[in-house]
């Protein structure tokens, strides 16, 4: 049998204020979001969506009956309503057609929302017997999101905080899941926030469809959603249903002609054992949620908290807060590593590098702190300090009358999805007087999965400033021949696991066949990580033009490459 919390959480927002017996409405701001068909009726209009987006003045005559402005006096009203939380007064409202009419209006105010019902007095005494389900309803309504139907946050934390003091009295355990979907800002990016908002619909729906019947679901915030399940689950079990949640929610969404497919990721805290209260017990669950997407547990994401997490999310913070600093600071460095024709055995172009050197924790690998600069959008700013910094190489290398090489600089799949980013190259060339065949721009294959509408445009418009486009770590990750000829890439840079194994039938194949179909569609192929004479050989004997590695010269200063590039301290940079 169908419990009670189970019958109601069937019914959304839109649906609560239908069984309302009085007209019904919801103001934001000074306008009308959300309404019943009963207040369509009362104020004799035809749709909802006559009385949407309207001000509740403009339901009234221009005054009331004591010859104030309806304006003013119902601004007054409201705050009132809103100084006390509650507020009723009489008013006289009028129809679309014109006719007035008195009515008893109640305001109710809950988190900056105002829930306003409007009581004809003349239909007074019919209503009285249902008055009690209406505060039900509204009740009830404080305590749902209004999106999904689900409980919302302040109604979950109620129960959490409930559920300890109680679970702290038994002696009794339970957990937390909490869940969080993937990449979401991206739906709403690309598809708009209404295709956003019926996606979390759906995705809310699904929960629900596979959550556990005595557990309690909440959505927590925009893409997050929490539940609490009963002590009598194991670890196994919890993993489990974790799985089954994830499963339901994997399948193909159709929104609107758009097919796509959500993955989430679930943490998993424990009372008591990960959190004596409320706000413990949501942070490490939290945390596990993170380090779930950060190390993917197996095809699904699920992760319980572990006390070193929370070591590591720390010290993830402070290198955060101390990479905000970096450039401020100048503590970031440009390297720059040489690019060798070679079978001419001469020097072709380069690639920039940035290094962190920090205070605090020392020389941070690139490995380490880029992920996280993309992932707080701070690659915006050091792709910028790169970019102008290689310009003011070239500038300075060309005053003093040296032909300038190319240099070829990293570009992450978050500049390239940023719309502006060609104009930006554009005006930082510009101010350093470079031309564009002085630049090389490598990106890598993760490009596939970003907004391919604005990367294609943006490296279209790219081209058109004379700047190469290069295929970073080739056969690494998802490219293809087809994204190739797409993008219109004019290098492939081969990753270097493979020329590390070039006693390897398979992988010299992989090489010979990369390298041979490159020259059939006019690329030029640059290997990477090349350190010994052996491959050196190798890659001569199959006539491949270009290798960069630490067999030519590591990664140095801006200092020392023009040193480098004017013939001198050569040897301090080999590695034979």
């Amino acid at each position: 049998m169908q419990s009670k919390d189970d019958k109601i959480a069937d019914i959304t927002a839109s649906e609560v204020i239908e069984y309302f017996p009085l007209p019904f409405y919801v103001i934001e701001g000074e306008r009308i979001i959300l309404c019943n068909q009963k207040a369509v009726k009362v104020f004799g209009y035809e749709k909802k969506e006559e009385l949407l987006g309207l001000t509740p003045y403009s339901l009234s005559p221009a005054s009331q009956p004591d010859g104030t402005s309806s304006v003013v006096k119902g601004r007054e009203m409201i705050n009132q309503a809103k100084e006390s939380g509650y507020y009723r007064f009489r008013w006289v409202h009028q129809r679309k057609c014109g006719r007035k009419f008195l009515a008893e209006v109640e305001l109710f105010v809950e988190k900056g929302l105002i829930f306003a019902t409007v009581k004809d007095i003349e239909r007074e005494e019919k209503l009285k017997n249902k008055t009690v389900k209406i505060f039900e309803k509204m009740k009830n309504l404080v305590i749902r999101d209004f999106l999904t139907g689900l409980y919302n946050k302040k109604y979950f934390m109620e129960q959490l905080d409930r559920l300890i003091q109680a679970s702290y009295r038994t002696k009794s355990r339970f957990a937390l899941l909490f869940i969080d979907v993937d990449n979401f800002k991206e739906i709403n990016d690309t598809l708009g926030h209404q295709t956003g908002d019926r996606v979390i619909e759906e995705a809310a729906r699904r929960l629900k469809e596979a959550a556990p019947e005595n557990c309690l679901l909440a959505r927590y915030g925009g893409d997050e959603f929490a539940i609490i399940v009963s002590s009598t689950c194991s670890k196994d079990e919890l993993y489990t249903m974790g799985h089954r949640l994830l499963q339901n929610l994997k399948t193909a969404y159709v929104i609107d002609n758009h097919e796509f497919y959500l993955s989430a990721s679930i943490g998993i805290a424990c009372y008591p054992a990960d959190g004596e209260d409320a706000g413990t017990l949501l942070k490490n669950a939290d945390i596990a949620m993170y380090k779930a997407k950060e190390t993917r547990d197996g095809k699904y994401n699920i992760r319980f908290f572990e006390a070193e997490m929370e070591k590591e999310i720390h010290e993830r913070f402070l290198l955060e807060n101390h990479l905000k600093k970096a450039l401020e600071k100048e503590e970031l460095i440009l390297n720059l590593q040489p690019i060798v024709n070679i079978i001419e055995n001469r020097q072709s172009t380069a690639e920039a590098l940035v290094r962190w050197e920090n205070e605090v924790f020392g020389l941070v690998p690139p490995d380490k702190f880029i992920p996280l600069a993309e992932e707080t959008g701070l690659i915006h700013e050091i792709g910028t300090y790169v970019l102008k910094e290689v310009c003011r190489f070239i500038q300075s290398f060309r005053k003093k009358e040296f032909n300038p090489i190319p240099i070829a600089i990293n570009i992450s799949l978050k500049q390239l999805e940023n719309r502006n980013f060609t104009r930006e190259v554009e005006n930082i060339i510009a101010s350093y007087g470079i031309e564009g065949k002085n630049l090389e721009f490598e990106i890598t294959e993760s490009v596939s999965t970003g907004n391919m509408e604005v990367i294609a445009e943006n490296l279209r418009k790219i081209k058109g400033l004379g700047i190469k486009i290069a295929m970073d770590d080739f056969g690494t990750g998802y490219s293809s021949l087809a994204m190739l000829l797409n993008l219109e890439v004019d290098k492939i840079k081969i990753d270097k696991i493979f020329i590390n194994n070039i006693r390897k039938s398979r992988d010299e194949k992989i090489i010979r066949t990369v390298i041979s179909m490159a020259k059939e569609l006019g690329l030029t192929v640059i290997v990477e990580g090349v350190e010994t004479e052996e491959q050196v050989n190798f890659l001569k004997n199959i006539n491949c033009e270009y290798g960069q590695g630490y067999f030519w010269a590591k990664p140095m200063q801006v200092a020392d490459f023009e040193k480098y590039l004017q013939g001198r301290y050569v040897t301090m940079y080999k590695n034979r």
